[in-house]
């Protein structure tokens, strides 16, 4: 199962974010504080013994996946990737 925690405030007094510091206004007026996403992680966990393995939780309620007939191509090339970087055969890590 996948939990999306949304978008959340992860900027603390004295912790370095990375985040621009053009954007850190919108980020503390528009997103959650952290903890927001932090429950609903939490409760997709506790939902599990509920739900279908493959599930997709939105604002703790089950949405469909999109792009789901992509899926084959994204394995096909997620395979591609790992035989090329991590292939014990692959003469290039020798």
């Amino acid at each position: 199962m996948s939990v999306d925690p949304g978008g959340n405030n992860t900027i603390r007094k004295g912790k370095g974010s990375g985040i621009p510091f053009y954007l850190m206004p919108i980020i503390k007026l528009f997103f959650p504080h952290s903890s927001k996403g932090a429950e609903l992680l939490y409760n997709g966990a506790l939902a599990a013994e509920h739900a279908a393995s493959g599930d997709f939780l939105i604002n703790g309620r089950v949405s469909p996946l999109n792009f789901t007939e992509q899926a084959h191509k994204v394995l096909a090339r997620v395979k591609t990737i790992y035989m090329k970087e991590f292939n014990p055969n692959n003469a290039q890590h020798s």
